[in-house]
């Protein structure tokens, strides 16, 4: 069962439903967020919408997550008319802890950031920008954990503990229906309100024959009204089928050029 269009969803959920189940869901979604070690999506799409230029681009690929800090993304931009993918068109990332190497298909170029960090592994939490936390807000830094740390990872392989979600954002239960539960989610802090706008995330509701309370769909709205939407399919968790090997470091082919990007060493104190 394919999950609907984030812009029908919407659309329909013109007024918000009765929030009286709200805080029963959440509890079984936290539960299931913590129980879930591996998210493995065979089948992503992920669909970008720029409102000024009124242009949308559209990816496919796969995606997977092994708790706590293990990423691996694929996408492939797909080709007008028949909606097949570019083999050659297409970027990878894979993360493990304090690396990620970036695989550019077009230009044919790896390249690798190592984290250099004479503090705490991680980005600084909210409101605390004095030592030993703070790091310098340099594309490395913002590109290294925008990827590590992006609220769709976070959302799927359930990095929040108890009660973070609802410390980190207004959870509204938007509706609900034989499926799905669909709920939007507010940014409180102004690190997340300076990347988007609102979440609205689509969960697979339990007796579905899919895992319970995996997002089916997740929708990132920025202000401007550009989207960013990453469609789940084939979707299962705490599978034996990904392994930590996944995330190593795969040798590109012989003609591609591999670069180690210099990073910048983060100023504890400064």
């Amino acid at each position: 069962m394919s999950c609907p269009s984030f812009v029908v969803a919407v659309a329909i959920a013109t007024v918000v439903g009765p929030q009286s189940s709200l805080p029963a869901h959440l509890a079984a979604w936290e539960k299931a967020m913590a129980e879930t070690t591996i998210f493995h999506c065979a089948r992503l799409t992920l669909t970008h919408r720029n409102m000024v230029l009124r242009k949308e681009t559209k990816s496919v690929g796969s995606f997977q997550a092994l708790k706590p800090d293990c990423v691996r993304l694929r996408v492939a931009q797909t080709m007008k008319p028949d909606g097949l993918e570019d083999p050659n068109n297409y970027t990878a990332y894979v993360v493990t802890r304090d690396v990620m190497w970036e695989y550019n298909g077009t230009a044919k170029i790896v390249k690798e950031f190592r984290l250099n960090w004479d503090g705490p592994v991680g980005p600084p939490p909210p409101g605390s920008a004095g030592a030993p936390w703070r790091i310098k807000q340099s594309w490395w830094y913002r590109l290294f954990f925008g990827m590590k740390d992006h609220i769709v990872n976070s959302l799927t392989v359930g990095q929040f503990g108890p009660g973070e979600l609802t410390k980190r954002f207004q959870v509204r239960l938007l509706r609900e229906d034989r499926h799905y539960l669909y709920l939007q989610l507010n940014p409180r802090w102004t690190e997340d309100q300076e990347r988007y706008d609102h979440i609205i995330v689509a969960l697979i509701k339990p007796g579905d024959a899919r895992p319970a309370f995996a997002p089916a769909c997740i929708a990132l709205r920025q202000e401007t009204g550009d989207s960013e939407e990453w469609l789940f399919e084939n979707v299962t968790v705490n599978t034996d089928n990904v392994r930590r090997s996944d995330f190593d470091y795969v040798p590109p082919p012989k003609d591609w050029k591999v670069e180690k990007v210099p990073s910048e060493r983060g100023q504890g104190g400064q």
